[in-house]
């Protein structure tokens, strides 16, 4: 069993990036990207497994001279769940079967190409609910590179029953693993550029609050710069929305917003500020 584990830029014969056989293998949040494989596997080489379950994984630009370039699965029984195969070449899974049990189930993932992603040799695909072919959008930034912009369809649409799945509480950047109520797919959760104070499709949007640390009171200092809808809104450390400050349009200008917040208890919260299109996100610490 891996946890929370980043597995990049290697190179092997079978399985650049992981090779297992003979096993029960339980891969959660964990990273596969930027490996190769001469023959077979560029991310994973999976053989002979009973029972290999991937959970919110993300599997991405990886390649192989052969066949799977995301993953390569021979004889084994296999799960995808919450995860993202993207960018993989020459294709996202090769299912390959020489016996009668080699089973792929996949479910509230993101594949590449969606089911014609998966070149299959006489195995059994079973392609469940909440499955989606759409570009993840990375940030493609950072020491996360594999993490998700605020507009990344994988957000918010991984399975929304996670009883069971046995999460960490963190993700792979270390931020909460379930934020605002929904998991999301892949590796990392959104909440993790909020946290960061990493502004997000923001490039004339300004903000400040003070005092940070504050105590029973806050302001918001924001410019708009044109007309536009504003909402601003408190989260918890969870993501769970505390608050709404400002539901309401506006006009071009600066404005100050002051607010009382000695019914809210000590701790991390969040402060989002969006105008049309545009938004960003910084954290404020409560004291006692």
């Amino acid at each position: 069993k891996l946890f929370n584990v980043s597995i990049r830029n290697n190179v092997g014969y079978y399985g650049g990036g992981g090779y297992f056989t003979n096993s029960s293998t339980v891969l959660t949040n964990v990273e596969i990207v930027n490996n190769s494989a001469e023959a077979l596997g560029g991310g994973l080489y999976l053989n002979n497994n009973d029972n290999t379950v991937l959970r919110n994984v993300t599997i991405s630009d990886n390649s192989a001279e052969m066949d799977g370039g995301g993953i390569y699965c021979a004889d084994s029984d296999h799960s995808i769940i919450n995860s993202v195969l993207w960018n993989n070449n020459p294709e996202q899974i090769f299912l390959t079967w020489n016996s009668d049990w080699d089973t792929l189930s996949i479910s509230w993932s993101d594949i590449q190409g969606g089911e014609a992603g998966i070149l299959n040799e006489n195995g059994t695909i079973i392609f469940g609910e909440g499955n989606i072919d759409e570009d993840p959008q990375f940030t493609n930034s950072g020491d996360h590179p594999f993490q998700l912009l605020a507009s990344s369809p994988c957000v918010n649409t991984g399975n929304p029953d996670t009883s069971g799945l046995f999460l960490p509480v963190y993700d792979l950047a270390a931020g909460p693993r379930i934020w605002n109520d929904r998991i999301d797919m892949g590796a990392y959760e959104w909440n993790n550029v909020g946290i960061d104070d990493i502004e997000i499709e923001a490039t004339k949007l300004e903000a400040n609050i003070y005092p940070n640390p504050f105590y029973n009171k806050l302001t918001v200092y924001y410019e708009l710069p044109r007309d536009d809808r504003v909402t601003i809104r408190l989260y918890d450390c969870l993501g769970k929305m505390v608050k709404t400050l400002v539901d309401h349009d506006q006009q071009q200008g600066a404005y100050y917003l002051t607010r009382e917040t000695s019914g809210q208890p000590p701790g991390l919260y969040i402060i989002q500020v969006r105008a049309g299109n545009e938004m960003l996100a910084r954290k404020v610490i409560k004291m006692q």
